[in-house]
């Protein structure tokens, strides 16, 4: 039995009950997660989940509300780690490989800075101890980026008012999630029972 996470499943447009895209599929074992728009890692803690449990990362399309909270997700991944999880892995469309360079490289990465001054602090390495970690993760070491050259499909954004996203994360069904669910099958052999789970404003 797979189980679906609504993280966010708004457009967009913001309102205070919903704003952009994100979704987790808990299957056999493994949490895939479906784009990354506003907020999605305080949403993932929300619904119960944290980022290092995530082992797919998927992007449907690189529009800003399906990706927007890629940098803090990645961050809060590396920030949390201690070396022993599930490698990351990342697919995408092209621009997956150069945005996700434009947040960790070390050279151009946009928070560089960020993660040199953790990864130097005396402080921030005993945390690193102390959470369980034996070494300092590097950046390049957390990210694997695929190929999604299958899977890439583009998504019409339903209008604020579209009654067939429920605000309160309650069961939907759109074109959209049929896609998820062909995906579902490259993990399992037989979807089952696919339970829905909101996790409050999405």
């Amino acid at each position: 039995m797979a189980k679906i996470h609504l993280l966010g499943t708004g457009t967009p447009t913001p309102t205070p009950a919903r704003f952009g895209s994100s979704y987790v599929i808990e299957v056999s074992g493994e949490y895939l997660m479906f784009d990354c728009g506003p907020a999605a890692t305080h949403k993932l803690v929300q619904a119960g989940l944290w980022p290092t449990q995530i082992d797919y990362l998927f992007f449907s399309h690189h529009h800003f509300d399906h990706d927007v909270d890629y940098p803090c997700f990645l961050l809060c991944c590396w920030d949390q780690s201690i070396g022993k999880e599930n490698q990351l892995q990342v697919y995408g469309p092209t621009l997956t490989e150069t945005i996700t360079e434009r947040i960790l490289d070390e050279d151009i990465g946009a928070f560089a800075h960020d993660w040199k001054a953790r990864i130097n602090s005396p402080g921030s390495q005993q945390v690193y101890v102390n959470r369980g970690g034996t070494s300092p993760l590097l950046l390049e070491d957390l990210v694997l980026l695929g190929q999604q050259q299958e899977m890439y499909v583009e998504f019409q954004h339903a209008p604020p008012e579209d009654e067939s996203f429920q605000a309160n994360g309650s069961i939907i069904l759109t074109e959209q999630f049929s896609e998820f669910i062909k995906i579902l099958e490259v993990f399992e052999e037989s979807r089952g029972n696919v339970r829905w789970q909101g996790c409050g404003a999405a």
